[in-house]
């Protein structure tokens, strides 16, 4: 499987942010592998070794048999600290290891793709892979990205400063309707919030249905505000060719779901 290389806002946030990316197990996984690669970085001018700033310094060589003994300690020495609970020193501070059940230890042998020349391999940015793929996000996870989603339609809703209505999809614009419609009734039924607001929906009922999160699709007995499913109204907007600013990376879930 090929793995694209971290966009360069996502490689500054894993180097110079770790408290933000570090409840991310594979981004924490790339600064830990790179704070170990970098200590084999050797600087033409020994005093500049103290001022390293490892986001700037990049295309550096090492020798590949050095290289490949360095990956490979670093590798395991991470594995053990993810079978035993032990902390990982990264560019010298302490980290536990959060949500490692979601790794995959293959994937780990993929982080790096740097380019061998003459028997050096070349330090990077864009060999830094993101070998964390689709995630396969659990219910309680599901839910997180839902509630996201719907809290930054709202924002964007109500941001007149900037036109933030005319950003929405047509489906944002529903799940927008359906919080207002749920913040002044009690009522959760969905036939009569059709009826109600049926002149300013843009969407048909089986358009909205194929949106519902998982456990509505189940029950069909909508019960709070997040009626939604974060993924299945992006998909939607894809499959209508409408482009929405708004999305929930994988880090803000972390973020919430562990906070």
């Amino acid at each position: 499987m090929e793995y694209e290389p971290y966009k360069d806002y996502e490689l500054h946030d894993i180097l110079k942010e770790p408290r933000r990316i570090a409840k991310n197990p594979y981004k924490l996984y790339a600064d830990y592998m790179l704070s170990c690669i970098f200590e084999l970085y050797e600087p033409e001018d020994e005093d500049d070794n103290a001022d390293i700033d490892p986001e700037t310094t990049w295309n550096w060589s090492v020798d590949k048999s050095i290289y490949d003994k360095a990956f490979k300690n670093a590798y395991e020495q991470f594995c053990d600290a993810l079978d035993l609970d032990l902390q990982i020193d990264v560019w010298g501070q302490g980290y536990t290891i959060r949500n490692g059940r979601k790794l995959d230890k293959k994937k780990l042998l993929s982080i790096f793709n740097f380019p061998v020349d003459d028997g050096d391999v070349i330090i990077t940015k864009y060999g830094v892979l993101n070998i964390e793929g689709d995630h396969e996000l659990s219910l309680n996870e599901k839910f997180v990205q839902n509630k996201l989603y719907l809290e930054k339609v709202i924002q964007m809703a109500e941001d007149d400063a900037h036109d933030g209505w005319d950003k929405l999809t047509d489906m944002e614009v529903t799940m927008y309707i359906w919080y207002l419609w749920c913040k002044k009734t009690t009522s959760r039924d969905y036939k009569i919030f059709r009826q109600e607001c049926a002149e300013d929906l843009y969407t048909s009922e089986a358009d909205d249905k194929a949106c519902f999160n998982d456990k509505v699709q189940l029950t069909h007995t909508p019960t709070t505000q997040y009626l939604f499913s974060a993924l299945k109204v992006m998909d939607w907007n894809k499959q209508h060719h409408q482009k929405s600013p708004i999305s929930v990376s994988n880090d803000e879930i972390f973020n919430q779901f562990l906070s």
